[in-house]
């Protein structure tokens, strides 16, 4: 998926169901969401702490938007 954020910046995430390094921080928000009906978190690398993307939650379902050039394998 390719999505741009309100200020402009361009995101090419994929969808994960878990996401074992990843840790969500800050206020969930529905705020610009890109997926409707779903509500958003930060998510962050729980080792370095850097921004990977975000949580997405709705009623019964749950997943990771990953920035793709942000991933490293273990």
């Amino acid at each position: 998926h390719t999505f741009t954020n309100p200020n402009g910046y361009l995101f090419e995430i994929g969808c994960f169901r878990n996401a074992d390094g990843c840790a969500t921080t800050g206020i969930r928000t529905d705020e610009f969401t890109w997926f409707s009906g779903y509500t958003w978190q930060i998510g962050i690398c729980r080792k370095c702490l850097n921004h990977l993307g975000w949580h997405f939650q709705s009623i019964g379902d749950r997943f990771f938007g990953l920035i793709l050039d942000r991933l490293t394998e273990k």
